[in-house]
């Protein structure tokens, strides 16, 4: 029979996790008003793809990765997925910056691309770090 606490604890869970589903549907919409609301330009879709792919590297990384501390490949390993989902984040906040300069989408387009994208962004980190830590013991 599970205590009160352990009820409590799956509870937090399901509601950060309802949460952060809110966030990420929010994000999408977003994204897809940016697209569709003032230009009818869909390019913006392409930085929506950046963000979800950026936690990739990093989670790759910490499959492939053992944790041998006389060998210097993982540190490497974490530093090349650090870089690659740096440039994969820069370059979703760069491409409606590049599409507003070149005049295909307007600036009300680019504040929600950005916008959408830092919730999208932030709801993927949210899930990793609340989600899948080493510790399970720290809770909501």
């Amino acid at each position: 029979k599970p205590n009160n606490t352990t009820c409590l604890m799956e509870a937090n869970k399901l509601v950060g996790l309802a949460l952060l589903s809110m966030l990420l549907a929010a994000g999408f919409t977003m994204n897809i008003l940016a697209c569709s609301l003032w230009t009818k330009n869909f390019w913006l879709l392409l930085s929506l793809l950046a963000y979800i792919v950026a936690p990739l590297p990093s989670i790759v990384v910490a499959l492939v990765s053992q944790d041998d501390s006389f060998d210097r490949a993982p540190k490497d390993r974490q530093s090349f997925s650090a870089f690659f989902t740096g440039a994969l984040i820069t370059s979703g906040f760069a491409l409606p910056i590049i599409l507003l300069h070149v005049e295909k989408i307007v600036w009300g387009s680019l504040i929600l691309a950005v916008c959408g994208g830092m919730l999208v962004y932030i709801t993927i980190m949210a899930y990793l770090y609340f989600f899948h830590r080493k510790d399970d013991n720290d809770h909501w």
